[in-house]
């Protein structure tokens, strides 16, 4: 890969990462609407994590560390 694919792979995950950490949040924001809520909110944070855990293990492969 070049220099700017693995920008591109950063930037990705920089926005993963944002993604999920708001995600989290968010759990802890509907927490008063009901345990559907909840639930919906965990899945959905769970997800963003995934994708987040997902980007993290290719930048580790190209030797890339978020700074």
């Amino acid at each position: 890969m070049n220099d700017l694919a693995h920008g591109d792979l950063l930037a990705r995950y920089r926005k993963v990462a944002a993604e999920a950490s708001q995600k989290e949040q968010l759990v802890r924001v509907v927490a008063a609407k009901g345990p559907r809520a909840i639930q919906l909110a965990s899945e959905t944070a769970a997800k963003a994590v995934r994708r987040r855990k997902v980007l993290e293990s290719q930048l580790e492969q190209l030797g890339i560390t978020e700074r």
